[in-house]
């Protein structure tokens, strides 16, 4: 009984962890995001040729960074979509919890991110596109 009960203690934890290994982002968008330009939201409208600061994204299958002029600003956890999301987007949770959460849309046909909100109903959407690595 014992046995078995050892065994048991080490296989719930790994068959937990084989659902961890899904992938969360499109295998298209991992990489480097470049920002283009942010718009909506009670802030202004936000051009990167008119401001003097840079922002990009990087993209792995279960998590992202965010960055300021190379600086992180954010550090998110990445999870599958939800429930009546489109496809090719993906929940982005933020590890520290202080902000808002996003929600990161994927589109091949136009090599463009759209990052957005959920929960904060005040914050622009931010629009990035493919870094050229």
């Amino acid at each position: 009984m014992r046995n078995l009960l050892i065994v048991l203690l080490l296989t719930v934890p790994l068959g937990c962890d084989l659902f961890e290994n899904e992938q969360t982002v499109p295998v298209a968008a991992i990489g480097n995001w470049e920002w283009t330009h942010s718009a909506g939201g009670w802030g202004n409208n936000a051009d990167a040729d008119s401001v003097d600061y840079t922002m990009k994204v990087t993209l792995y299958a279960h998590e992202a960074i965010w960055y300021r002029d190379d600086e992180i600003i954010n550090e998110f956890w990445v999870r599958e979509k939800k429930e009546r999301w489109q496809e090719n987007s993906f929940y982005m949770k933020l590890k520290d919890k202080k902000g808002c959460d996003m929600r990161g849309i994927y589109s091949s046909a136009e090599n463009l991110l759209t990052l957005s909100s959920v929960g904060c109903t005040d914050l622009p959407t931010h629009y990035f596109k493919k870094a050229g690595d």
